[in-house]
C-alpha cells in the first residue's frame, strides 16, 4: 500500500525512504534540512495513533531514550508529535551491526572484546538509569565507521518500577532471551547480562547456542536445556573462554555476572590470557576486516539504522530456519566426506548392528506374536507389517535407537515402519525450508520418488504452508509486503510454472493489515481460513476466520490468552488450539471451542507446554506437542482429550506433526540430526524415516 509521508516534508524532516516497518513503528531515512543532515526517523503508523496500547508503548520509548545519553548508545536528536504523529530522531548509522559482521563466521576474539566492553558499559549505564534493553541481540548492536559499537532499538525497554502495560505478556526475541523473561518473570539488570552472553557466544563461536524451527521451541531451550559449550563449534576457543560464557548464561541469574562490566572484564581477561592457546589451536577463524565489511554494505546498497521493527507483542520472531546452523551441517558434511574410509568403516558397523536389531526384533515377534484384544477406546491408524514393501522408494535414514528403545503403554496401537505404508499410499508433501542462506521458500515433496522441488522464489519468507482439503490450493505465510500476511496460491500453478514470476504474482493476499498474522489452517469445506492474529490490536493473538477473497473476517475468540495453531475438526463443528497465559510460554494448554455454542474446553494442560493440535482425517485422534523437561516430544489424544501417550520422543525437539489423508502416517519436524528435518512415522508409533534434505520444517501433505 502507498505510503504517504514519502517525499513529503515532516515537521522539518524530508522523508526520502522507508528503511524499517514492523506492527509498531515505521522508520524513514530522511533529511533534516535546518542542519543538512541525514537521520533516521521512527513514526507511529497512523492507524495506531488512537490506540492507547500502541501509543503507551511508543511515548514510553521516548521517555527512555530521551533520558539515556551514553557514547555506546545510539543518540537521539528529536522527538515529538506532528499533525498527531509521534516520531523520534534519531543518528543514521550506515556501518551495518554485528548480525552483518557474522555472515562471514565467528569474529576475532579481539573484536569481540572491542564490542563487549563498550556495549556492556552502555548496559550498565542503561540500567543504572532504571532501564532495562530485553532485546539484546546482533542486529541491536550498530558499528560506526571506526568501528566501535552502539546499542540501539530500545523499543521494547522497561523502566524498572514502572508498571509494565498489561498486555504485554512476554516480550522479546526468543533465540537471546534470558530463562526468566521467558517465563514472564519480574526481570532486573541480569536479563540483559544473559542477552549479552548470548550474543557473545554467537560472535565466537559463530552460531546462536540454541537453535530450533520455532520461536517457542527455541524459548523453552533457553528454560530447561544446559548451557552449551562455545568450544564444541569452534574448538579454536580456549576453555577459560567458555567458562565465561557458561556462567555468563547460567539458568540461576544469582549464578551469573551480576553486572555487564563484570561479564565483560572476565571475558577480556579470559581473551588475554588465552592468547597463546588460540594461536596454536588448528580451527580457522577469519579476522573481520571492517572497513572492507563497510565497502561491501555500500556497494549492496544496504543501510542499517535498527534491528527490524517487529511487534511489541507476544513474543518476536526470526527466520525459522538461521542460515547459520545450515552452513555448521554443510561444513561437518565436508568433513564427513574428506574421510571416506571412516565411512565405510561407520557404515558397514552400523549394518551389522541394525541387522542385529532387526532379527532380535524379528525373533522377539515371532515368539511374543498373537492377535490382539480390541481395545475399548479407539485405536491409531495400523500401519500394514505384510511383506513386498521396496525399501528403495525414498532415499530414508537408518532406524534411531532411540525410537527402538521407545516404551509403548499397554492400550498403544501397534506399529510399524512407516516406509511400508509409504509404499503402498505414496503422496505428497509441501514444507517449507531456508536453504543455502536464503530466505525461508516452499518445497515439494513426492514421497514416491523422493524428489524435491522448488515451489516459491523470492526474497520474502515463506512459510507454515497449509494444503487445502481438494489438494488444489496452497496457504502460507508470507512477509511480502512487510509484515506476515496469508496467501493463497493455486498448487498447479506452482508446479506447472515451476515458481515463475507470473505464478509468484498469481499468490492472492488474503489478510492485510499492520500486525503479523500466523499459522493459517483450512476449514473442512475449503472456504475459509482460520489463523491467528492480533487483528484487533489487543496485544495478543487471538483465532480468526476469513474468506478467500480477504472479507467476512471473523474473529473466533476473545480472551485474555495467547492462541495459535487452530486446526478444524472434519465436521466442522470444533476447533483445537494452543493458548497460554500472559504470553508465558511454561503454560500453554491445548484447548477445544464449539463453534456452534460458543463453548471452550481445555483438552490438555500437563505441566510444561501442550501446543499445535492437528485433528486426524477421521476426527477422532489429535496429535499435539508436549514440552517436557528437557525437549520437545510428539504426543497424541483422544478427540475428547483422553488417552494421551507418546508417539515419539526423540533426543532432539520434535513437533508439529500432521497427519497423512489416509491417517496411517505423521509427518513432523525434528532437530535430531542438527538441523532441522522432515521425519515420518507410523501413527501409532515405532522408528520414523528422515525424508528431507537441506532443512525442512512444517511439513502439509497434498490430498
Amino acid at each position: 500500500m502507498a505510503d504517504q509521508l514519502l517525499g513529503r516534508n515532516f515537521g522539518g524532516y524530508e522523508i526520502l525512504e522507508e528503511i524499517g516497518r514492523g506492527g509498531m513503528a515505521v522508520v524513514y531515512k530522511a533529511r533534516q534540512i535546518s542542519m543538512n543532515r541525514i537521520v533516521a526517523l521512527k513514526v507511529l503508523p497512523r492507524q495506531f495513533v488512537h490506540d492507547k496500547t500502541f501509543r503507551a508503548r511508543f511515548e514510553r520509548e521516548v521517555s527512555i531514550v530521551a533520558k539515556l545519553e551514553h557514547r555506546a548508545i545510539v543518540p537521539v536528536h528529536d522527538y515529538g508529535e506532528i499533525d498527531e504523529l509521534p516520531f523520534i530522531v534519531m543518528r543514521y548509522m550506515d556501518s551495518g551491526s554485528v548480525d552483518d559482521l557474522l555472515v562471514q563466521g565467528p569474529l576475532d576474539p579481539a573484536l569481540v572484546e572491542r564490542i563487549v566492553l563498550q556495549i556492556a558499559d552502555g548496559l550498565d549505564y542503561a540500567h543504572s538509569k532504571g532501564v532495562l534493553h530485553r532485546d539484546l541481540k546482533p542486529s541491536n548492536i550498530l558499528l560506526d565507521e571506526a568501528g566501535d559499537a552502539y546499542l540501539t532499538d530500545f523499543g521494547i525497554a522497561h523502566l524498572t518500577g514502572s508498571s509494565q502495560i498489561t498486555t504485554e505478556g512476554v516480550v522479546g526475541t526468543p533465540a537471546y532471551m534470558s530463562p526468566e523473561q521467558a517465563q514472564g518473570l519480574r526481570l532486573d539488570g541480569r536479563s540483559d547480562v544473559y542477552g549479552l552472553a548470548v550474543v557473545t557466544f554467537e560472535m565466537l563461536a559463530g552460531r546462536r547456542p540454541y537453535e530450533s524451527e520455532t520461536p517457542y521451541g527455541i524459548a523453552v531451550m533457553h528454560v530447561t536445556a544446559p548451557v552449551p559449550s562455545a568450544r564444541e563449534v569452534n574448538p579454536r576457543l580456549a576453555p577459560t573462554i567458555d567458562h565465561v560464557l557458561q556462567r555468563g548464561m547460567a539458568k540461576n541469574r544469582a549464578e551469573r555476572y551480576q553486572t555487564a562490566h563484570e561479564f565483560a572484564a572476565a571475558l577480556s581477561r579470559a581473551i588475554h590470557a588465552s592468547a597463546s592457546e588460540i594461536a596454536d589451536s588448528t580451527a580457522q577463524t577469519k579476522p573481520v576486516d571492517l572497513a572492507e565489511a563497510h565497502k561491501r554494505l555500500q556497494e549492496a546498497d544496504e543501510v542499517y539504522v535498527s534491528a527490524p521493527i517487529r511487534q511489541g507483542v507476544a513474543v518476536r520472531t526470526d527466520q525459522p530456519t538461521p542460515p547459520r546452523s545450515l552452513r555448521v551441517a554443510r561444513a561437518r558434511e565436508r568433513a564427513n566426506r574428506s574421510r571416506p574410509w571412516l565411512n565405510a568403516l561407520l557404515g558397514i558397523l552400523i549394518g551389522v548392528i541394525i541387522f542385529a536389531i532387526l532379527g532380535a526384533l524379528f525373533v522377539l515377534a515371532s515368539v511374543l506374536g498373537g492377535p490382539e484384544s480390541t481395545p475399548a477406546t479407539p485405536t491409531l491408524p495400523v500401519t500394514p507389517t505384510g511383506g513386498g514393501a521396496q525399501v528403495t522408494v525414498v532415499p530414508l535414514g537408518p532406524l534411531h535407537p532411540a525410537a527402538i528403545a521407545l516404551t509403548q503403554t499397554a492400550e498403544a496401537a501397534p506399529t510399524g515402519d512407516p516406509l511400508e505404508a509409504l509404499a503402498a499410499s505414496g503422496g505428497r508433501i509441501v514444507f517449507s525450508a531456508a536453504r543455502d542462506g536464503e530466505a525461508a521458500e516452499l518445497f515439494l515433496l513426492d514421497l514416491t520418488t523422493g524428489l524435491e522441488e522448488p515451489l516459491t522464489r523470492n526474497d520474502a519468507q515463506d512459510t507454515t504452508p497449509a494444503v487445502s482439503p481438494d489438494g488444489r490450493q496452497v496457504a502460507f505465510v508470507s512477509d511480502r509486503d512487510g509484515d506476515s500476511e496469508i496467501f493463497v496460491v493455486e498448487l498447479a500453478c506452482l508446479e506447472a510454472d515451476n515458481a515463475s514470476e507470473s505464478c509468484e504474482a498469481a499468490a492472492r493476499q488474503v489478510t492485510d493489515n499492520a500486525v503479523e498474522d500466523r499459522s493459517p489452517a483450512w476449514t473442512p469445506d475449503g472456504r475459509a481460513i482460520l489463523f491467528a492474529s492480533d487483528a484487533s490490536f489487543a496485544g495478543r493473538f487471538n483465532l480468526y476466520r476469513i474468506s478467500l477473497d480477504g472479507r467476512d473476517l471473523t474473529r473466533l475468540t476473545e480472551s485474555d490468552e495467547d492462541e495459535d495453531h487452530p486446526s478444524a475438526s472434519p465436521d466442522g463443528r470444533y476447533v483445537v488450539y494452543s493458548a497460554w497465559q500472559d504470553g508465558n510460554l511454561a503454560t500453554g494448554a491445548i484447548k477445544r471451542l464449539d463453534l456452534r455454542s460458543g463453548e471452550t474446553i481445555t483438552l490438555a494442560d500437563n505441566e510444561g507446554n501442550d501446543r499445535a493440535p492437528a485433528y486426524s482425517p477421521d476426527g477422532r485422534w489429535i496429535v499435539f506437542q508436549r514440552d517436557g523437561p528437557n525437549r520437545a516430544a510428539l504426543w497424541v489424544m483422544d478427540a475428547a482429550g483422553g488417552n494421551q501417550r507418546p508417539v515419539y520422543d526423540g533426543p532432539g525437539e520434535d513437533w508439529g506433526g500432521a497427519w497423512s489423508p489416509d491417517g496411517r502416517l505423521l509427518a513432523f519436524t525434528s532437530d535430531e540430526s542438527g538441523a532441522g528435518e522432515i521425519y515420518l512415522i507410523a501413527a501409532g508409533g515405532g522408528a520414523p524415516r528422515k525424508i528431507s534434505s537441506g532443512g525442512g520444517a512444517y511439513p502439509a501433505w497434498v490430498p
